[in-house]
């Protein structure tokens, strides 16, 4: 499974030039949903893991990276930008993201919160 990694902003601010993914990287919608499913099933891991657990800052900063490389893979995409299953998985995402963002890697997740994530 080859997966997206943007390149590292250029500085150039208005360039129109695209930039080409990694080789081997599909942008269609079977690579969407496997790469979807991988970032999905990190997710699970990290609501699994226990506050107090040692390594969780580090699985949530590298679900983070999960998170972002997604989102910039797909989200300018029209294949798949605009299915439903898209849409499900970006506010997932967000909101997860948004939280660790706001709260940190180890705060507890809210109920509401966490009861949309597990939809």
């Amino acid at each position: 499974v080859h997966v997206y990694v943007p390149p590292k902003h250029s500085g150039v601010q208005g360039s129109s030039k695209r930039r080409e993914p990694a080789p081997g990287f599909t942008r269609g919608l079977a690579s969407m949903l496997r790469y979807q499913t991988e970032v999905l099933q990190r997710v699970q891991v990290v609501l699994d893991m226990d506050k107090k657990d040692p390594a969780k800052e580090e699985t949530v900063k590298e679900l983070r990276k999960d998170i972002n490389n997604w989102v910039a893979a797909y989200r300018r995409e029209d294949k798949v930008s605009g299915r439903p299953s898209f849409g499900v998985t970006y506010s997932i995402l967000n909101a997860l993201a948004g939280h660790f963002n706001s709260f940190g890697p180890t705060a507890p997740i809210p109920k509401k919160r966490l009861e949309r994530i597990n939809k």
